[in-house]
């Protein structure tokens, strides 16, 4: 290294890696599941976020939020596939959050355990909520996706032969 003195480290904070669902409600409808932690939680109680948690060691992305969400509302998720990977400073902590994106069974009954309450609800609707901050950057993307598809007009299909 050339000029080790000018290199400073991103963050002296303790990096997590966390995952959370973006669980679309069955139908169609271009609702997303959106959750408001415990009051009593020590950290960002009240605010409201996309379900998940910690990743183990060990665990993949996948099997995490398969395993948050079970624990967390006793339903079991489909995984997509990844909607992306957003990172996040908080004041204690400097974390790296992994967006799922999942998918329920129509007769799925969720069960809150570590959320006061939750709702199914449109990306243009999401600015409305007091957000943990990491969530933040979802949100907005998941609005710039709502936007693209309501701009673009439907298209059938033509053959011609």
């Amino acid at each position: 290294m050339l000029f080790p003195e000018y290199v400073m480290p991103i963050s002296e904070k303790p990096r997590i890696d966390v995952v959370c669902a973006l669980i679309w409600e069955p139908g169609q409808t271009g609702r997303v599941l959106v959750a408001r932690r415990l009051l009593s939680d020590p950290h960002l109680p009240g605010m409201w976020e996309f379900p998940g948690g910690k990743i183990e060691e060990g665990e993949s992305p996948t099997e995490a939020v398969v395993r948050e969400i079970e624990e967390e509302f006793g339903v079991r998720v489909g995984v997509k596939g990844a909607f992306g990977v957003f990172e996040h400073e908080y004041p204690a902590v400097w974390i790296t959050l992994h967006a799922l994106e999942c998918e329920v069974s129509s007769d799925a009954c969720f069960v809150p355990v570590d959320h006061e309450e939750w709702h199914w609800m449109l990306p243009s609707e999401m600015h409305t909520l007091n957000w943990a901050a990491a969530d933040l950057p979802i949100v907005d993307a998941l609005l710039k996706i709502q936007s693209i598809r309501s701009a673009v007009p439907f298209v059938s299909r033509v053959c011609v032969r």
